[in-house]
């Protein structure tokens, strides 16, 4: 039995949706190089991949709108954190060139609109850890925080931000798998093909621009 078979205990992975397209001045997600390291939860990597906050949006529209524990109830918000939990790593996978570069779920961050006095975050956000271990099995569970927020944009239950190790692609034929190019050095994040360098200058904070 091979390590990834061990692993998902014989579930077939669900398949990602689309990359929910950006409502705003930012990317999905972003790919940072990383330099090697270990330690205690090492997981081998050269890139840190990290999304944007993703709501629960099936084909651009948002599913359900209102406050948990007001208008939205647990279950229904559970099954909404999974579907923004699979958008964000769609986002990820996305960034670091498919699914087959991610390495692990590092953290996963869930932000709950609720009513005062909403205390099942946690049951919220298992929809969102149940989501990924179905979409992504072999990548593990990552850490997870659950906050109760009282708005979010566009009026959503929850929000969801996902941080990924994944194998950054070399650049160039004889760049080492573990060895960050001059190009490498900027964050690579999820943009149109035919982009113009206007657009890129855009879509790319000037902080974060090297």
């Amino acid at each position: 039995m091979s390590e990834t078979d061990r692993r998902t205990d014989g579930a077939i992975p669900e398949e990602l949706p689309e990359v929910p397209c950006p409502r705003g001045a930012y990317a999905a997600a972003v790919s940072q190089p990383h330099p090697p390291c270990r330690g205690r939860g090492y997981v081998p990597c050269s890139a840190l991949v990290v999304s944007a906050g993703m709501t629960p949006r099936h084909h651009g529209t948002l599913t359900v709108t209102g406050l948990v524990g007001g208008e939205v109830d647990t279950a229904a918000a559970a099954e909404a954190a999974g579907l923004a939990a699979r958008n964000a790593l769609a986002a990820v996978a996305g960034a670091a060139g498919g699914l087959d570069r991610l390495r692990g779920l590092l953290r996963l961050s869930v932000f709950i609109a609720c009513v005062d006095g909403f205390t099942e975050l946690s049951a919220v956000a298992d929809g969102a850890s149940a989501a990924l271990a179905r979409t992504a099995p072999a990548l593990g569970i990552p850490a997870r925080t659950a906050v109760g927020v009282r708005a979010l944009p566009g009026g959503a239950p929850v929000e969801i931000e996902l941080t990924a190790a994944a194998q950054h692609p070399p650049t160039t034929q004889n760049a080492a798998p573990d060895t960050p190019t001059a190009q490498d050095t900027a964050p690579t994040a999820l943009i149109p093909q035919n982009a113009t360098p206007d657009a890129l200058s855009r879509r790319v904070p000037e902080g974060v621009r090297r």
